[in-house]
């Protein structure tokens, strides 16, 4: 799964005033981030046979949200805000789970870890199926969009526009990653674009509607 990943910020974001649209996109990418920096040094790998426990475990997926949660936390003062930033971030993992071997019309085994080394390797293969595939991807990408874009409201002129830099930025990277010879740096790259585009469209939507950003 790739555009779709983005759909539990989008749907998270009206509901939390405190998290930056560019902190949810974050988390929601987040795994492939951690995957792509720790394929750049050589820790993980991608190919016929993956190995990423740290990024798409189960075990660290769930360490690393508890860790997140207790961040943001910190930075927040806000358990509620704190929660739904982990939950975009383990939605990542969720949602490989769901779509994992992503074979495209090859059936592959399941390669999600369950912890380490040669632990139990899951996933429901969702995208082993093209058609299936298309319509959840596209499906979920669709859905975040509308929901965002029903629940905020532009502020000026340039909030028409700005937010759609980020399904441009996600479409127009499939492009790279798919032909990369690096997809680590690639994946990595864009994932961390989203940052500061969630924080610039934050200044110029406010996502309550009949009130102002702060």
């Amino acid at each position: 799964m790739y555009l779709a990943h983005i759909t539990p910020a989008l749907v998270a974001r009206p509901s939390v005033p405190k998290a930056s649209l560019g902190v949810l996109l974050l988390a929601s990418l987040a795994i492939d981030v951690l995957s792509g920096v720790l394929g750049i040094f050589g820790v993980e790998y991608t190919g016929e046979v993956p190995f990423y426990p740290w990024s798409h475990g189960l075990l660290m997926a769930g360490v690393f949200t508890v860790v997140i949660i207790i961040i943001a936390l910190i930075v927040s003062r806000d358990l509620r805000t704190s929660a739904v930033i982990g939950a975009v971030y383990f939605s990542h993992w969720i949602l490989d789970f769901i779509s994992h071997p992503m074979g495209f019309g090859t059936p592959m085994e399941p390669d999600l870890p369950l912890a380490f080394g040669n632990s139990t390797r899951i996933g429901l293969g969702l995208y082993n199926y093209v058609i299936p595939a298309l319509v959840t991807e596209f499906g979920l990408f669709a859905f975040g969009i509308i929901y965002y874009l029903t629940r905020t409201r532009a502020l000026d002129r340039t909030g028409k526009w700005a937010f759609w830099t980020v399904p441009a930025l996600l479409v127009v990277g499939i492009t790279p990653m798919a032909i990369s010879s690096d997809l680590a740096f690639v994946s990595t790259l864009f994932g961390l674009l989203l940052l500061p585009l969630g924080i610039w469209i934050d200044r110029h939507r406010t996502h309550q509607i009949g009130q102002e950003v702060p």
